[in-house]
């Protein structure tokens, strides 16, 4: 039973590969229809790019996509590991640590400096209340009166809080020293007649007041004194040191007085401006005339002649125009006693 069952076995497998050569030999072709294979050319392939040195994204794209790209002969686990490196970026590198045995750089010692000495800035001590009057009041004066002695009074007046100050201020008494006192009260007298004027205003000349007497009336308190414009000029001014040339520096608010000058005398501006102040009015015609002969002068020259001396080399130490002769005797001026504004 067992050989049969071999035999047939046998007998199976035999027809199976004749059957197997009859299909091949009629599905090859004909030895006519071979053809050699074609010649090999130049052409060179160019491996795909491994994952790592695929090109990056541009950087304006906010989100990065992978795309998996086939790697030959690559595990996955590999593919895996390479596509997990990309999606995720590469840490900061951490700077070198500073060997511990690097030896230090050299320190190149600097020359020492010699401490320089920071001078001490004093402060000016604040200003009393009398320099800051006293300022104002010069301030006013210089912008309330012109070059020519033409004075505004109506803009006086409108501060006249600024003339009440510097008085009040200034009514202990003249300082100490010849030249101070001299131009202490000049300034007084100057500054009393205008105010002596504003208490009247508006008025058309000082002779007006007091029946033509304003200077006798005794209003004026300095230093414990009651005393008038006339008590300043004859026993401060004129007793103290006869200088003819305070005449060019007090004024009686007339237009024939010599005129009001914008400034406030000083003990050191004092001798200057006096000489300056008569060299202007001798020379001035609306005051004197010297070159009629005989020479017609202001009154100032008669009514204090005796202050002035010789009153013809007075002038003529200071004349600066050709003067005629003088002539024997000079003619007087009628005086103006019209306001000086």
């Amino acid at each position: 039973m067992h050989y049969l069952l071999l035999l047939f076995i046998s007998l199976s497998l035999l027809a199976c590969d004749s059957q197997a050569q009859e299909t091949t030999e009629a599905t090859a072709p004909p030895e006519s229809q071979l053809t050699a294979p074609p010649p090999e050319t130049a052409t060179t392939t160019v491996p795909p790019l491994a994952a790592e040195e695929q090109p990056l994204a541009s950087p304006e794209v906010e989100e990065v996509s992978v795309v998996e790209a086939p790697v030959p002969n690559r595990s996955s686990q590999t593919q895996a590991e390479e596509i997990a490196a990309a999606e995720t970026s590469a840490p900061a590198t951490a700077p070198e640590p500073v060997s511990s045995t690097q030896e230090p750089s050299e320190v190149v010692a600097l020359p020492k400096q010699e401490a320089k000495e920071i001078p001490v800035i004093e402060e000016s001590p604040a200003p009393s209340g009398q320099e800051v009057a006293t300022a104002a009041w010069a301030r006013l004066l210089s912008s309330s009166v012109s070059g020519n002695g033409k004075v505004n009074y109506e803009k006086i007046k409108a501060q006249l809080n600024v003339l009440d100050d510097y008085l009040n201020v200034s009514a202990t008494g003249p300082p100490s020293g010849t030249l101070a006192a001299r131009a202490y009260w000049i300034n007084q007298y100057n500054a009393y007649t205008i105010k002596l004027i504003l208490n009247n205003w508006p008025v058309a000349s000082i002779m007006d007041l007091h029946g033509g007497k304003a200077w006798d009336v005794k209003w004026i308190e300095i230093g414990g004194q009651n005393l008038s414009l006339n008590q300043i000029e004859f026993e401060k001014l004129r007793p103290a040191q006869t200088d003819a040339r305070i005449h060019f520096a007090v004024n009686c608010a007339a237009s024939s007085c010599p005129p009001l000058y914008n400034q406030l005398f000083t003990a050191g501006n004092l001798n200057a401006t006096l000489e300056r102040l008569a060299v202007n009015f001798v020379n001035d015609g609306r005051f004197n005339d010297l070159e009629s002969s005989p020479w017609q002068l202001s009154s100032i020259f008669d009514w204090y002649a005796s202050d002035f001396g010789d009153v013809t080399a007075f002038i003529q130490e200071r004349a600066q125009v050709g003067a005629a002769d003088p002539g024997a005797s000079p003619i007087f001026k009628d005086y103006d006693w019209s306001l000086n504004d």
